[in-house]
């Protein structure tokens, strides 16, 4: 009897936390330190606007409002923009595979990246797991069934921990494709592969942005 197959976990990291990392993926090396800024003067303005505009004085409270309204605009067609030059990175990120592969950008953004490898025939998890920590000697290889492993990578630092702020980790796209190619390739012809799902798992850390 085949074992039950959690889900593969879906959770986001919180607004400040995934804007840092995607700044990251766009290769912003301040870790998105200026969205951030941004994002807290339009916080600021949408709590002040109202608030000056019941108490005064205000005009001011109507151009702050003028102001966070247009922020907004702006703020939201470039981060499209963003996403769609991601997106069309993304798509030629991994190469061309024989087997569908999806949850990438969910993967980078991962705190623990994980991937379940679903394949078309049972295979000898032992050999593969020597294969992928023959690449990534911290990596875990786990059968969660018999044509299901699971493989939990070791994450890139992004950025290291300052002062209360927490490491910013994710996953190592350099190494997903090079298990993806000595690893899982030579299965494609074996046992044969089905898909690769990628996700991972989020941690929350109260000491900063989670």
């Amino acid at each position: 009897m085949a074992l039950p197959i959690p889900p593969l976990p879906r959770q986001q990291p919180s607004p400040p936390r995934k804007l840092m990392k995607l700044a990251f993926l766009d290769d912003d090396r301040s870790g998105g330190g200026m969205g951030l800024v941004w994002l807290g003067l339009m916080i600021a303005g949408a709590v002040l606007g109202p608030l000056w505009i019941m108490r005064g004085p205000w005009p001011l409270g109507v151009a702050v409002c003028a102001a966070v309204a247009f922020a907004l605009v702006v703020f939201s067609r470039r981060g499209a923009a963003l996403a769609q030059q991601r997106e069309a990175r993304m798509a030629g990120a991994l190469g061309e595979t024989p087997y569908p592969v999806d949850g990438l950008l969910d993967w980078l953004l991962a705190d623990r990246p994980l991937a379940y490898l679903h394949l078309a025939a049972p295979i000898d998890v032992t050999a593969l797991a020597a294969a992928v920590r023959s690449i990534d000697p911290a990596a875990r290889v786990d059968a969660l069934a018999p044509t299901v492993v699971r493989l939990a990578l070791t994450p890139r630092l992004l950025r290291a921990a300052r002062g209360r702020a927490p490491a910013l980790s994710g996953g190592d796209l350099a190494r997903l494709r090079t298990v993806m190619a000595d690893a899982i390739g030579p299965l494609v012809a074996t046992a044969g592969v089905s898909r690769l799902a990628l996700g991972g798992e989020v941690d929350t850390d109260g000491s900063g942005p989670a």
